[in-house]
């Protein structure tokens, strides 16, 4: 739901699983808890509220669980948005390690994390890693957000005929697969590229 764009509804849907009565198991609730802070930072909630909960320290059953990894993911973030980025770099490294030992099956989403808050030098060669990744395990949605990364990285280095070309690919996987925020970042990242080429019927399509 947040990659199709509906932050309300799954800051909706988060706010009424923690809301349930009883006690929870524990990383059921970092899981909800890390989902709302994730959402805040992209936009609805605050970065402040979202720096507020990923701050603290999760309960000793979550510090291996994948709500840890989504925590440093996004304190990464976070930092990255405060222009620390060797706190943002070394942050996002410790989630991907974790990731790395106890969750397999989301590290090409994390070597995609890096590409955009870690070592920016590094960052063309992460994004085709997690492209790679994402292809072997078959996850179409980190595929498409990794070639959308992967497309901005080449055009903002005018290397234009490999940028477009995976531009094109992400958007239209992400059209396929109702991935609004990426689709439009693909597709605006297209227009630039051909912006720049001068390519100025096709950027207007």
């Amino acid at each position: 739901m947040i990659d199709r764009g509906d932050l309300a509804g799954v800051m909706k849907k988060a706010d009424a699983a923690l809301a349930v009565p009883g006690r929870h198991d524990p990383q059921w609730t970092c899981a909800w808890q890390m989902l709302r802070a994730e959402i805040m930072v992209q936009g609805k909630g605050g970065a402040d509220n979202a720096k507020a909960i990923v701050d603290a320290p999760l309960p000793s059953a979550c510090v291996t669980s994948e709500a840890e990894v989504r925590r440093l993911q996004i304190r990464a973030y976070l930092a990255k948005m405060a222009r620390e980025d060797d706190k943002a770099e070394s942050t996002i490294n410790a989630a991907l390690a974790l990731a790395e030992k106890y969750h397999p099956k989301i590290v090409a989403e994390l070597i995609l994390a890096t590409a955009s808050v870690g070592n920016e030098r590094a960052g063309e060669s992460n994004a085709r890693k997690a492209v790679a990744l994402a292809r072997k395990q078959k996850n179409k949605a980190v595929e498409a957000k990794a070639l959308a990364t992967l497309s901005a990285t080449l055009i903002g280095k005018a290397q234009y005929a490999e940028g477009i070309s995976y531009g094109e690919q992400a958007l239209a996987m992400s059209q396929q697969l109702g991935l609004k925020t990426n689709a439009a970042r693909a597709q605006a990242n297209l227009a630039w590229a051909l912006v720049d080429i001068g390519d100025y019927e096709r950027a207007a399509a």
